[in-house]
C-alpha cells in the first residue's frame, strides 16, 4: 500500500467510462493491502455498468472502515444523457449493491 494514501479517509471519484460501461460479468477481488482508513466512497456519474460495480464493490471488499458510500447517477458534464431508461437502470443496479453491503455502512442513492 502507497504511504501516501495510508491516511485517505474520503474518495470522490468522477466515472467518466459511463457511456460505453457495458453490463456484463462482475469480478469480485479481494486486496493485497485493504485500506484501514477510508471512511467514505462517492461515485459521481454511476451508471450502473460492470466497471461502476466492480469499483464499488472493490471497495466495499477492502475498505475496512467505510461507513458511507454515496452513489450519484448524475453524469455532470453533459446535458445529453437525460435518457430516463438508463437512469432507472442506474439506480436499479445501485440497488442491487445496497444487498451486499456490510454491517453498519449506509448507502445514499441519488
Amino acid at each position: 500500500m502507497s504511504s501516501s494514501s495510508t491516511w485517505l479517509s474520503r474518495l470522490k471519484l468522477q466515472l467518466l467510462i459511463g457511456l460505453d460501461n457495458a453490463l456484463g460479468t462482475i469480478k469480485e477481488q479481494k486486496a493485497k493491502y485493504p485500506h484501514q482508513c477510508l471512511k467514505m466512497l462517492e461515485l459521481i456519474g454511476f451508471v450502473g455498468g460492470t466497471l461502476d460495480v466492480e469499483l464499488a464493490l472493490d471497495v466495499l471488499n477492502n475498505a475496512l472502515s467505510l461507513e458511507t458510500i454515496i452513489i450519484d447517477t448524475r453524469i455532470p458534464f453533459g446535458k445529453h444523457i437525460s435518457d430516463p431508461e438508463k437512469k432507472l437502470t442506474a439506480i436499479a443496479r445501485a440497488r442491487q449493491l445496497e444487498t451486499t453491503l456490510p454491517p453498519g455502512i449506509k448507502m445514499v442513492i441519488v
